[in-house]
């Protein structure tokens, strides 16, 4: 990872996958490892915030990315 900016609604990566890896599996496990450590933040220190991420799907009680983000 070369630089990220976080912003009020999305965030910017500058990354280079390496050959060995699909950009697809390398977006996938970023945004689960980010998603459960935000979660984890959310309900130690914002239970109140964490409410406003609840969704209640199928697979599971609270959705913090995109189902189906951009990347390119």
């Amino acid at each position: 990872m070369y630089g990220f900016v976080i912003m009020s609604n999305h965030i910017h990566i500058i990354w280079r996958i390496r050959n060995e890896h699909k950009l697809a599996e390398v977006q996938q496990s970023f945004m689960k490892l980010t998603a459960q450590m935000i979660l984890k933040d959310l309900r130690n220190n914002y239970p109140k915030v964490l409410a406003h991420f609840f969704v209640d799907a199928k697979d599971r009680k609270y959705q913090i990315w995109e189902r189906n983000p951009l990347s390119v």
